[in-house]
């Protein structure tokens, strides 16, 4: 159990530390951010593309809680969909199509960094402040990675609403393996679903807990 523990930990660190040294970076300019930003808009303002988009990502149906409530919406982003929740500020899930092809189209293209408020959250929507204490990374849902085949997409990965508040060894550890086992998926099936969220089950009754 000691060796596998010691292998397992090697592993994590060479994957980590690979992804760290290769992923060239930059930040967003304001050009890209805006067309971003109205790129949300137009689908929201657009039912026709939004339900082409649920389709596309989402083609057995939108998943469906056991909780009613009034404070969640569906917002489609593109690349992803996702199901916003007003109350906890963040979202419960998200869900895409990952293709062969997608993972073709992102060799050689940098990481654009572009953390910022969705736009289509007029009060009370996540900010970049609000992760502005020592414990928690800004982890995202839908990664990044997974969809700079299209800049536009990528670029809207980092809205908050896409945003899970994640322990930093945990967003760079293991959520990160499991990101780049979903890529190793898409290439050897070449034709995935994926769906990333949170469990919100505090005291392991198996039920979600209240947003309070």
């Amino acid at each position: 159990m000691k060796i596998s523990r010691i292998v397992l930990g090697l592993g994590l660190s060479l994957l980590i530390s690979s992804h760290l040294v290769h992923a060239k970076s930059r930040n967003c300019n304001a050009s890209e951010k805006a067309q971003g930003n109205a790129y949300l808009l137009r689908i929201e303002s657009d039912q026709a593309l939004k339900a082409s988009l649920i389709r596309e990502h989402l083609p057995l149906g939108i998943p469906q809680s056991f909780v009613h409530s009034s404070t969640e919406e569906v917002l489609v982003n593109g690349g992803y969909v996702m199901a916003y929740d007003h109350d906890l500020r963040t979202s419960l899930w998200t869900g895409y199509h990952l293709t062969l092809a997608d993972r073709d189209g992102v060799k050689g293209k940098d990481r654009v960094n572009c953390f910022r408020p969705d736009p289509r959250i007029e009060t009370d929507g996540p900010v970049l402040s609000d992760y502005k204490e020592p414990v928690f990374d800004r982890g995202h849902l839908a990664n990044d990675a997974d969809l700079k085949d299209e800049l536009i997409e990528q670029i809207n990965s980092y809205v908050m609403t896409n945003m899970s508040p994640q322990q930093c060894r945990f967003n760079r550890g293991i959520w990160l393996s499991a990101e780049n086992l979903v890529r190793q998926w898409a290439s050897r099936y070449k034709d995935i679903y994926v769906i990333t969220g949170a469990v919100y089950d505090q005291d392991g009754d198996r039920l979600r807990d209240a947003d309070s």
